[in-house]
């Protein structure tokens, strides 16, 4: 990742299709912050930095098991640089079988992927990876979704 470098150097990366024009073939990075307790995941773009979120554990693992079986598009509050509030969406495309994933700031989309369906498990077993190295049952790190609340709704307990 190169937006945030994890001590114990975890990482991996599955293949997308960035949408924009012209669209072209990325990848996006799943890390971790372990001082945070956050899943990182980033996103390449053609002629600027990254689109960099970062989601809790109770999040990341609701996102991998939506990925698992076919639901409706799944919404989810994240944090970007700065701490600025972001929206990760992941929409499935049921003629296409693949996943559309899209970052959105408080006012415009940052950015729209393809995630092809053969890498959709992929993607969805390296988010449960991120999530369990930051939930051991003795990790101080774990926050239950309900506790995970309050700040102007945006599911984010205290960030540390």
């Amino acid at each position: 990742m190169t937006s945030f470098g994890d001590p114990a150097q975890w990482s991996c990366s599955v293949p997308a299709l960035l949408l924009e024009a012209p669209n072209r073939p990325v990848s996006i990075d799943v890390g971790i912050n372990r001082s945070a307790a956050h899943v990182l995941i980033e996103a390449a773009h053609n002629r600027r930095l990254p689109t960099f979120t970062a989601l809790t554990p109770a999040h990341t693992r609701y996102l991998a098991a939506g990925l698992r079986r076919p639901r409706p598009t799944i919404t989810l509050p994240a944090l970007g640089r700065g701490l600025a509030l972001r929206w990760l969406s992941v929409r499935p495309d049921t003629v296409a079988g693949d996943i559309r994933l899209t970052v959105e700031g408080s006012r415009t989309p940052l950015g729209r992927w393809r995630i092809d369906a053969d890498r959709i498990a992929e993607f969805a077993a390296m988010l449960a990876k991120a999530s369990s190295l930051l939930t051991r049952p003795d990790s101080p790190c774990e926050r239950p979704p309900a506790e995970a609340s309050a700040v102007a709704g945006t599911g984010f307990g205290e960030l540390r």
